[in-house]
């Protein structure tokens, strides 16, 4: 029973979003992030209830399980849609030839763009300072040892 009232919340959430495009619930990564997190809390405390009148912990933590899956699935698809080189060259080219020039100089700027956008979010975020030189803040040096942490587990090499 848990497991359907999951997949009916997963179901019912999907459709939140989709009438609430370009509102501003849900207008930014943070914000959608946000959105499943909530959405994730909230089936935890359904899945608590559940598991209280009698279902195993077993099927709770399946229900969140799936959750998790849907989400991460849910938001790389996002990110991925949101406007990458790929995304636009096919968009772009679908509605005309392009000169091959005008297209590489229009991805540069696409990339430029995500650049100058990531590192106002970590200013924003509080991970580094704002100043030039840029530098880490106390959270950034605590954000960074746990990137570390998990390339090292990951057994990554190189950064870059």
């Amino acid at each position: 029973m848990l497991l359907c009232v999951a997949a009916i919340w997963r179901l019912g959430h999907v459709g939140t979003f989709v009438f609430m495009r370009g509102r501003p619930l849900v207008e930014s990564e943070r914000r959608i992030f946000r959105f499943h997190v909530a959405s994730f809390a909230t089936l935890m405390i359904v899945a608590a209830i559940f598991v209280a009148a009698g279902a195993s912990i077993a099927t709770g933590v399946g229900a969140l399980s799936l959750h998790g899956i849907y989400s991460l699935s849910f938001l790389e698809l996002w990110s991925l849609s949101e406007g990458g080189f790929s995304v636009v060259a096919l968009l772009k080219l679908s509605l005309k030839p392009v000169p091959r020039a005008s297209l590489l100089a229009e991805l540069g700027s696409i990339g430029q763009r995500k650049k100058d956008d990531r590192l106002q979010k970590l200013i924003s975020g509080g991970l580094i300072s704002g100043d030039a030189p840029l530098t880490l803040t106390e959270r950034g040096r605590w954000a960074a040892k746990a990137v570390r942490l998990l390339r090292w587990i990951a057994n990554f090499k190189d950064v870059g």
